[in-house]
């Protein structure tokens, strides 16, 4: 079986982190624990496994857990964990050796369960991050030459090279853990892209179809030599991503009992669970970190020309949380991904290895966007980085202030601790915060200088030109059992405080919980709203008066408007209106021996139908033709394109029609 750890960790030091002090080593302190695995005779002569990665965070209670079956040995019996801490804090420039206290571990847990196909695991960090035209500016003349690179997000520059060099492919631990198995052909990489019509065939020279794989290789490491357990992916760099397009994907292995076409073969995909590979309709549809943005969304604007939506989103908090509530939050709006606003995911945020958006894009390639929407999150550290290539090499503060410095363009700020790790991260980052955002940093916790209220209520203020409507209070959420760490900022310069903590005793604090900065008033004015309270812990006031939207929704429709931004109530996603959008079902799921495949042509066009195994193999083509608007189906036997019957598993049909592409699982059991 697949071997799984958990472990509930407490820390107490105080208002440090553990990553200035400690990282819990399973080595805990490299990512997933160190692992023994292998036979009961010969455990003690044999070294731990660990990912080399250090986990941090806190001071809070928080809970890890780890699948960690690509580090077993086949034929194992006996596994062994060890917990411990090592000091780390020289890596952050912290002196001495003897951080304190130590923190303590309970209800430490190991699993195991049933386990499919090879031992798969990556880090963030090594899978592909979104990306921007290599030319590094947009030229809408000559858009053949917008190829975007298909890297991942951590960098492999040499250490001393002050350069920020993305890995050119996606590399992930795998592992036969099966005893009598070996790998049934080579791991590949599965995608489904959903192309911008922009982008005509002429220009896409790499040769790939939409839907597809290809076949991985062992990973080299910085030594030359090829590193045990550890694959490579790539797609290819020109001629086949452009700016618009998405790309999902996942990793594929299999592995049989004797090796390549032997017997009980068993196919493993990372992630796991792959549903809404292809359901490009919304942008949770699918796991977020297996998805790559091409960037910017550039589309016909009706008049001959070409632009992009206005708005950009950079998730600078990855799936640590809240893309639930910012997504929800755009779509109970009537804001859209790729229509109204485009989105820029940073891979492994807390880890610093330059891939937020200073690490990818210049603020030329940010001219098109008028407004900016940013989260952090949580996180105290590597937010809005300055270019130290001593830390996150990425210059996101430059990018940022350039684009303002431009004239006519607006931000929104939300992070819980984003002001005060500007004000620690060096002048640059400080010069921002004081004189972009208009505040000063006081503490990482407001919460003893406001009562210890954990979730206090938060009042506009009145008069102030943003909060002009029915929102006039929200609740920031502090959490339970976490207790959020809100920064304490006051006004600086030319900073307006447009909400406040409200005093349950009738007073007042100076400590702002939303601000406004104008830059140059006048006619190319940009303004900066930011908040020391992420997005994604507004909440809504219980006790305000009834309204269709939720406070996090009302505070972000406030915002945009006073931005000039206002979205359609009438376009949200995820829903069908019938005969009028695309859409597709079978029944029964699973099936045996056959499935009914319908599909809904909001117009006559051409169709395509595909099916397709879980390895991205084309198994069988059901529609390549036009079609007549309205309902259809076709049913599917569960034969291939030569007529043989397939066997049972997990298949997809993939039917496309103009730009929209739907993909759906089914499975064939006999």
């Amino acid at each position: 079986g697949a071997v799984a750890a958990w472990a509930d960790a407490l820390e107490r030091f105080g208002t440090m982190e553990i990553s200035e002090l400690l990282a819990p080593a399973i080595r805990y302190a490299r990512e997933g624990f160190p692992v023994s695995a292998r036979l009961a005779q010969d455990i003690e002569a044999q070294g731990y496994l660990d990912r080399n990665f250090v986990y941090w965070g806190g001071p809070d209670y928080f809970r890890t857990n780890d699948d960690v079956t690509d580090l077993m040995n086949p034929g194992r019996d006996v596994v062994q964990i060890q917990l411990g801490c090592e000091e780390v804090g020289w890596i952050w420039g912290y002196v001495g050796n003897d951080g304190y206290p130590a923190p303590y571990f309970d209800d430490v847990t190991v699993k195991i369960f049933p386990y499919i196909g090879p031992g798969m695991s990556s880090r963030e960090i090594d899978r592909a991050q979104d990306n921007w035209p290599t030319r590094q500016s947009i030229d809408y003349g000559d858009l053949g030459s917008h190829s975007i690179r298909f890297d991942m997000a951590n960098t492999v520059a040499v250490s001393g090279h002050e350069v920020i060099d993305p890995g050119d492919s996606t590399v992930i631990n795998i592992s036969v853990v099966r005893a009598g198995a070996d790998f049934d052909g080579d791991p590949m990489i599965v995608y489904s892209l959903m192309a911008n019509p922009v982008f005509t065939p002429a220009m896409r020279t790499a040769g790939l179809p939409d839907q597809g794989s290809v076949v991985g290789m062992p990973a080299v490491g910085a030594s030359g030599s090829v590193t045990p357990g550890k694959w490579a992916f790539d797609l290819p760099d020109t001629g086949f991503l452009f700016p618009g397009d998405v790309l999902h994907y996942y990793i594929s292995a299999t592995d049989a009992i004797g090796g390549v076409g032997g017997t009980d073969p068993q196919t493993a995909t990372l992630p796991a669970n792959i549903d809404g590979f292809g359901d490009f309709g919304d942008p949770m549809g699918y796991s977020s970190t297996f998805t790559v943005h091409g960037l910017p969304s550039i589309r016909p604007d009706g008049e001959g020309g070409y632009e992009h939506p206005g708005m950009l989103f950079l998730n600078d908090f990855a799936n640590r949380g809240g893309e639930n509530e910012w997504y929800t939050a755009l779509n109970n709006i009537g804001l859209l991904s790729s229509e109204d606003y485009d989105i820029y995911y940073t891979s492994g945020p807390s880890s610093g290895v330059s891939s937020g958006i200073g690490g990818r894009a210049n603020h030329l390639l940010l001219t098109d966007y008028t407004e900016i929407l940013y989260t952090c999150g949580d996180l105290g550290s590597f937010t809005i980085s300055n270019g130290d290539f001593n830390n996150d090499a990425g210059d996101d503060v430059g990018v940022l202030t350039n684009w303002l410095d431009l004239g006519g363009k607006d931000i929104f700020l939300t992070g819980d601790e984003l002001a005060s790790d500007l004000s620690q991260s060096g002048s640059a980052t400080q010069l921002f915060m004081e004189n972009y955002m208009g505040v000063s940093a006081t503490t990482n916790d407001v919460r003893p200088l406001i009562g210890n209220q954990t979730t206090p209520l938060v009042k506009v203020i009145s008069g102030n030109p943003v909060f002009t409507g029915n929102l006039q209070t929200w609740i920031a959420y502090g959490g339970c059992r976490v207790i959020n760490t809100f920064d304490a900022v006051e006004t600086f310069g030319t900073g307006q405080r447009i909400a406040e903590f409200d005093d349950p005793n009738g007073g007042s604090f100076p400590y702002a919980a939303a601000t406004l900065n104008i830059l140059n008033p006048g006619p190319t004015e940009s303004r900066v709203i930011s908040m020391p309270v992420d997005l994604m812990y507004v909440y809504t006031d219980p006790a305000a008066a009834g309204n269709d939207l939720p406070g996090r929704a009302q505070l972000l429709e406030d915002v945009l408007a006073y931005f000039g931004v206002a979205g359609d109530p009438q376009n949200v996603s995820g829903v069908d209106i019938p005969g009028i959008t695309f859409k597709t079902s079978n029944y029964p799921n699973p099936f045996n021996p056959s499935t009914t495949i319908k599909y809904s042509m909001p117009k006559a066009g051409h169709l395509k139908l595909s099916i397709y195994n879980v390895r991205g193999q084309l198994v069988k083509t059901m529609i390549d033709g036009q079609v007549a608007m309205g309902d259809g189906q076709i049913v599917w036997d569960g034969s291939n394109n030569q007529g043989s019957s397939v066997s049972s598993g997990v298949y997809f049909y993939e039917a496309r029609t103009g730009g929209n592409v739907l993909v759906q699982k089914m499975a064939l059991v006999k």
